[in-house]
């Protein structure tokens, strides 16, 4: 982090030291730029092979996807995040509703897969360890289970106790991260699921998002109209922008409960009107066929 004052019981970034306050923490630029290398690899064999699983757009998706996570993990958006709650507000406002989405429509699972080394490949491809990767997956992207995990996670993560013991604890706060980012993950897998066949219903999936919009609401809304500070660990950074940990506070709130909302919103209609297609699709279907039988 960029050298900054410390007040309180964390550093804090001065404006005046904001468009300079990097953060490269090595684990999180390594893990991206292995994240893109794999990407990189697995595209190019798709390509020699002339298979079209990955469509360019989802390749420049998947791209925008890592460069977000960028943003938010290694920008200054990193280091202010300890300062101003509204900015961290931003921050996870990146790695559950932007980039996750973004990384999804790229198939990183199938591209990245074939970007690894032919002996791991070897070794993951087998009988036994795609039986257990399938039943792995069973369990991890049930839509209940999905469901929770992503509620408990934006949830829990707020609470003051446990977002505050994050904000001075480095650990917790890369577990805070990870847990947001894995969740999230989870869940735009299932809702967007850019394969062949949909791993969950259009209807089920409007239902999943529909409820985590509602709880994700409800949180905001509770920030934004709280009449007491929730995270006083943010009074010395708040007053040193020139606004008070309660203004700051309401921001936050905003930036959780509207951004957001106005995603899922948009991708209950997207679902809905991909749904309403199909159901026609269907039905024209059955219909050619009834007349091809009766001619």
């Amino acid at each position: 982090m960029h050298p900054i004052a410390g007040v309180g019981p964390v550093a804090v970034v001065p404006p005046s030291a904001a468009w300079g306050a990097w953060t490269f923490d090595p684990l999180v630029v390594a893990g991206l730029g292995a994240a893109a290398v794999l990407y990189a690899r697995g595209l190019a064999k798709l390509r020699r092979a002339a298979h079209v699983h990955v469509r360019p757009r989802q390749a420049a998706s998947f791209a925008a996807g890592l460069a977000l996570l960028a943003a938010a993990l290694v920008s200054p958006i990193d280091a202010l995040a300890d300062t101003l709650l509204s900015v961290h507000m931003v921050q996870h406002l990146i790695l559950l509703m932007v980039a996750p989405p973004l990384l999804v429509y790229g198939r990183p699972g199938l591209v990245m897969y074939l970007g690894l080394p032919a002996s791991s490949r070897s070794g993951l491809g087998g009988l036994g360890a795609r039986r257990r990767f399938r039943g792995v997956a069973r369990v991890v992207l049930n839509p209940l289970v999905v469901l929770v995990a992503t509620v408990v996670a934006l949830w829990g993560w707020h609470l003051p106790g446990p977002y505050q013991a994050a904000i001075t604890h480095p650990a917790l706060h890369a577990m805070e991260h990870l847990t947001f980012l894995v969740s999230a993950l989870a869940f735009w897998a299932l809702v967007i699921d850019p394969a062949p066949h949909r791993r969950l219903g259009y209807g089920p999936a409007i239902l999943l998002v529909f409820v985590t919009m509602l709880a994700g609401a409800a949180l905001g809304a509770l920030i934004t109209f709280s009449s007491t500070v929730l995270y006083p660990i943010y009074d010395a950074g708040a007053r040193l922008w020139g606004t008070t940990p309660l203004a700051d506070q309401q921001v936050a709130g905003a930036i959780m409960w509207i951004p957001p909302g106005a995603v899922l919103f948009l991708t209950v209609v997207f679902l809905a009107l991909r749904w309403f297609d199909d159901v026609d699709r269907r039905v024209r279907a059955a219909e050619s066929a009834v007349a091809g039988g009766q001619a």
